[in-house]
């Protein structure tokens, strides 16, 4: 969830997200709790139905990648009920090269790419925001 004021400055949002199948070195499962918002823009190439929020993550991951993981989501409503929504998510930390995402084709991970799938994003309004901060998803 994310969110901005009228000026397009992010004012709220978190992230917890779960991915039962990766593999880390304590047992199966990716973790990522998100604790700061940096950004909350429109997708330029669906504006009116797609959004992107961005900011710094903890995992379950063993260090040094537990904490300060960069974070982008692009979440897209595409009308009711739900169905053909699309999630996904991008996780990078520069300094360690940890890179996670679903955002690519034929990633292990590839969540719901609009043919059906579960959960309904609703987005309210427009976002207004410019891109802040979002090295996740190269722009900063």
């Amino acid at each position: 969830a994310g969110g901005c004021s009228k000026d397009g400055t992010p004012t709220w949002g978190h992230l917890e997200y779960i991915d039962h199948g990766y593999v880390v070195d304590h047992g199966p499962g990716l973790n990522v709790h998100g604790t700061s918002i940096t950004a909350y823009f429109p997708d330029i190439l669906d504006p009116n139905k797609a959004r992107f929020i961005c900011g710094k993550a903890r995992t379950n991951l063993p260090a040094p990648n537990d904490v300060d993981v960069d974070f982008a989501v692009r979440a897209k409503d595409d009308a009711e009920p739900g169905v053909n929504d699309e999630f996904d998510i991008q996780l990078l930390k520069f300094s360690t090269g940890f890179f996670y995402s679903t955002f690519i084709p034929g990633f292990p991970h590839k969540l719901n790419d609009g043919n059906g799938g579960g959960g309904n994003i609703q987005l309210h309004g427009p976002a207004a925001g410019p891109v802040v901060q979002c090295p996740a998803f190269g722009a900063s």
